[in-house]
């Protein structure tokens, strides 16, 4: 259940590309207007700032009884590696697990295993594009597992070890996880990704880095690129666990407060914007080992991360919503067009460059245009003439019942999940929320709203550069030819007004003469 409120999240840029940590980022928390301040914390929550800069924040959490999660973060990814350095965020990453200060090569894995933690299940990392994380799952929260736990954490601060020969070591790992990587679907992710915005530095940012950046890497670059970002300014750490809150607190303040770094901090990459003069265009990817598939998105700026605003809230909501009604459509239409198998309108943003507002399409057969122009008309026909109001009901009801089940799964909420999703609240500067205010915020974000302000959401959203048209799978049109059929859908006379289906009528309106209730009770006597 997700419990922030902010920009940002553990999710994609473009179309499914897996670069986890795409739109979580490091700028410093926007400026909160007064309207976000109708969001308070959870006061289960218990959230700081070291003297050093390190952010912290600790739950109490009895599922599964006396386990405790830690997640430790530097907001520093492959986003900030400079073109000689593309790969090194996430070999600096592995290094932390083969020597430390206190682990000498082969140590940390032996003594997790000793109590019960075992490599890949409880214990991990993962370089993702604005942020590094480290987690550890512990199956009980005594003074020894959390002991050695803080004293690692505290070595992938300061004191991962780069020993020349064990980064020749461990240099062979990283390139089999790189060429690992190389299936034919990551291709072509990866290909759509430069495709869309070959502007952006984050298109040319995948963690798993260059090849040739990856085999020359030395010691001493290793050294220098977690030297400049791994700061406690740049740090967080995520707690939750059958201890006390204030347990929790101290053990992070007794790893952490020591921590210091000299000089200024680093200058964060500059960010770009999608180039707003782009118009239509299209990328087409021929390979019979992918499923056939069409996206068109268009891109814009992506936003800043941080507290959202009341007004961002609603624009978010709005969002949600349009996107709901149109996937409802196209889901109807499949059923019965002999072109389109599948479609869904999908937003992937705000990243730190970028955001996008995308159809993806399932074609029937080789009814690639078909499939496209029926696509474009749903959605052409939601952004001119709204939801009805039926549909507007049906989809803040989907939103309320989410939002309902939150507060009911609260109780049970397993340290690991907290974990990780204060973890993503730190990174993006979010607020982490009870649910039972996240239900009460979304009812004064939805109070009035209207089928026209979610088709004018849904106009708002359809907008930047492009579109920007690709498709795969063994035979799919070509380049020109998904432009031209682009065109001709856009040029096709606009579909009529969305009619809501009949309301389905119950069939037994009249039982006749008798007693039901007799009936019932005989019918259950002769069943037993």
């Amino acid at each position: 259940m997700k419990r922030t409120c902010g920009r940002g999240g553990a999710t994609t840029l473009f179309l499914g590309v897996l670069l986890l940590g795409a739109l979580v980022g490091a700028a410093p928390a926007q400026a909160q207007s007064t309207a976000a301040a109708d969001l308070p914390q959870d006061p289960a929550l218990r959230s700081g700032t070291l003297d050093n800069g390190l952010r912290y924040a600790v739950i109490r959490s009895a599922a599964p009884k006396g386990s405790v999660s830690i997640r430790f973060a530097v907001d520093v990814g492959s986003y900030e590696e400079a073109e000689s350095e593309r790969g090194l965020a996430h070999f600096v990453e592995h290094m932390a697990f083969r020597a430390t200060t206190h682990f000498e090569e082969g140590r940390l894995e032996h003594d997790l295993a000793e109590l019960g933690v075992a490599a890949g299940r409880d214990h991990n990392a993962f370089t993702q594009m604005f942020s590094t994380f480290y987690q550890l799952d512990l199956p009980d929260g005594d003074a020894a597992r959390l002991g050695l736990a803080f004293r690692w954490l505290r070595d992938v601060a300061d004191g991962v070890v780069f020993a020349p020969e064990a980064v020749e070591r461990e240099r062979g790992v990283v390139l089999a996880e790189k060429e690992a990587r190389n299936s034919n679907d990551q291709v072509a992710e990866d290909a759509i990704t430069r495709f869309q915005g070959p502007e952006l530095r984050s298109t040319a940012r995948a963690p798993i880095g260059l090849e040739a950046v990856l085999r020359r890497a030395s010691a001493e670059d290793l050294r220098r690129f977690h030297d400049r970002w791994y700061r406690p300014e740049h740090a967080v750490v995520a707690m939750a666990g059958d201890l006390p809150v204030e347990v929790m607190e101290g053990w992070i303040k007794g790893a952490f407060e020591t921590w210091k770094t000299a000089g200024p901090l680093p200058a964060r990459a500059s960010r770009a914007a999608p180039d707003p003069r782009r118009g239509v265009d299209a990328l087409t990817l021929p390979d019979a080992g992918l499923s056939d598939r069409l996206d068109v998105c268009r891109l814009r700026p992506g936003g800043p991360v941080g507290a959202l605003s009341l007004a961002d809230r609603r624009a978010a909501d709005l969002q949600d919503l349009w996107v709901t009604i149109l996937n409802a459509r196209l889901a109807a239409r499949a059923d019965h067009d002999p072109t389109l198998l599948d479609g869904q309108a999908s937003i992937y943003g705000a990243a730190r460059d970028a955001a996008a507002t995308c159809l993806e399409i399932a074609p029937k057969g080789q009814a690639w245009a078909g499939a496209l122009a029926a696509a474009e008309a749903e959605f052409r026909r939601l952004r001119q003439d709204g939801p009805t109001e039926t549909e507007l009901e049906a989809a803040l009801e989907v939103r309320r019942a989410t939002l309902r089940g939150g507060i009911s799964v609260v109780s049970t909420e397993t340290a690991n999940d907290l974990a990780d999703e204060i973890l993503q609240t730190l990174l993006t500067r979010a607020v982490f929320v009870e649910p039972r205010q996240l239900l009460r915020a979304y009812g004064v974000e939805m109070e009035n709203v209207t089928p026209e302000d979610v088709r004018l959401a849904a106009v708002r959203d359809w907008a930047g550069s492009g579109p920007l048209i690709d498709a795969q799978g063994e035979a799919p049109p070509a380049r020109a030819a998904l432009i031209d059929a682009w065109r001709q859908a856009e040029a096709a006379p606009a579909l009529a007004a969305f009619q809501d289906p009949p309301t389905p009528t119950w069939a037994y309106e009249d039982f006749g003469r008798g007693r039901v209730g007799s009936a019932a009770r005989r019918a259950r006597i002769s069943c037993a």
